[in-house]
């Protein structure tokens, strides 16, 4: 995923991105997961039935679109990378691009 540009080594983790990651913390001891999705202020899109599309286009011409890997389309900037940061074996690695795991996509592509 490194040589594809979809994740970048993360070797500048300053004390400010750690105190980022340790809220809420009651007790050091303790083992705390913090995942970004509960946190995100997202907007909701819902999406329209078959029959909704069909009545507002005049039933025209329509195509399926092949979305699998639509995520990786959209490109980080800089300031959010530092929200999306994963813990591996070979160390910090951040996300430059928009991942599945983040649930505020479902709602980007609905848009």
């Amino acid at each position: 995923m490194v040589g594809l540009g979809i994740l970048e080594k993360w070797t500048a983790v300053s004390r400010r991105h750690l105190s980022c990651l340790l809220v809420n913390l009651v007790e050091v001891t303790e083992s705390v997961v913090i995942t970004i999705n509960s946190v995100l202020k997202t907007r909701e899109h819902p999406l329209q039935t078959s029959q909704e599309l069909l009545n507002q286009s005049g039933r025209q011409k329509f195509t399926k679109l092949d979305l699998s890997n639509a995520y990786q389309q959209v490109i980080l900037d800089k300031e959010s990378r530092q929200f999306v940061c994963i813990n591996t074996p070979l160390g910090l690695y951040r996300y430059t691009r928009h991942s599945f795991a983040i649930s505020s996509g479902k709602k980007l592509w609905r848009r």
